[in-house]
């Protein structure tokens, strides 16, 4: 998201002096154009996560959808199913961030809005 030209997210970095994009190394998942790929990496990194936590324990990761060249990628719902194989999902709760103003993107060509919630995706480790 961050290196998408034009995005809103972009701008607002760049108007705050933050970087729109935090590398340029080939590890660096957010350099991934392929998204199964990210999402199946992504997960390796919270199967790695699962061998430190001690049974019984939570993991919650916030996870948002995301657009991209017209397409909606479900990134909390695919997450949630890559780690049903490690984890027991527990619950979802949707975070609302109500102070982002409407922006209807595409305006008079394409309905595109942009996204005011995220996922809290509660997993458990089994006991």
């Amino acid at each position: 998201m961050l290196r998408a030209k034009g995005s809103e997210t972009q701008k607002t970095r760049k108007e705050a002096g933050l970087d729109v994009h935090y590398s340029e190394d080939a590890r660096d998942l957010g350099n991934l154009e392929d998204y199964d790929q990210f999402v199946a990496l992504l997960a390796e990194l919270y199967r790695l996560v699962h061998k430190a936590l001690r049974p019984g324990a939570y993991l919650t990761v916030i996870a948002k959808n995301v657009k991209k060249r017209g397409r909606m990628y479900p990134l909390a719902w695919d997450l949630a199913r890559e780690l049903s194989d490690t984890y027991i999902l527990k619950d979802e709760k949707i975070w609302c961030q109500d102070d982002i103003t409407l922006a209807p993107y595409g305006y008079r060509y394409a309905w595109v809005s942009n996204t005011f919630h995220q996922y809290c995706l509660n997993f458990q480790k089994e006991k």
